[in-house]
């Protein structure tokens, strides 16, 4: 039988088994942090998405028939969706982190709400076209707050950056 004595290794070198060499250290493929020029496309689509829906409720909100103060308020929380969205996706530091955060505190009962209804919806009628519904509406309303969060808290780059 065959001991090896553990070594640390070092970034660069290489561990010779047979007639093979492989670097015992290799640079991860992905990291956590996404970077401005590693943004993903998916993201800029999203925002883009959801900029034109707003464009589209904005324009169509005078016209309904029981317009109140809810329409206003859902246009003003879905305006200031755009800010974080817009951020997460361009990778850029708009105001400050803490109105990033304020962003998503006051994003996030609406989302549960809707998350909420999704589940609720499901248990009143138990099918499998309201288990679909409410499967698309989790998923949306998962897509939707997820780059708002990353964008409050996992985004300290562009916040060191513009310091």
């Amino acid at each position: 039988m065959c001991h090896v004595r553990p070594q640390k290794a070092r970034a660069g070198t290489s561990v010779s088994i047979g007639l093979k060499s492989r670097p015992l250290l290799t640079p991860a493929p992905y990291t956590s942090v996404m970077h401005k020029k590693e943004t993903k496309k998916w993201w800029k689509i999203l925002f883009v998405i959801v900029l034109i829906l707003f464009v589209i409720d904005i324009f169509s909100t005078p016209f309904e028939e029981n317009l109140g103060i809810n329409d206003a308020i859902w246009l003003i929380i879905g305006g200031l969706s755009l800010i974080p969205l817009y951020g997460y996706a361009y990778q850029v530091a708009i105001g400050s982190k803490g109105i990033a955060i304020s962003i998503f505190i006051v994003n996030l009962p609406p989302i549960m709400l809707g998350a909420y209804l999704a589940i609720a919806m499901y248990l009143n009628n138990q099918t499998a076209v309201q288990l679909v519904a409410s499967m698309l509406g989790l998923i949306v309303v998962g897509i939707i707050l997820f780059p708002i969060y990353k964008y409050a808290f996992h985004s300290n780059h562009l916040w060191s950056e513009n310091a």
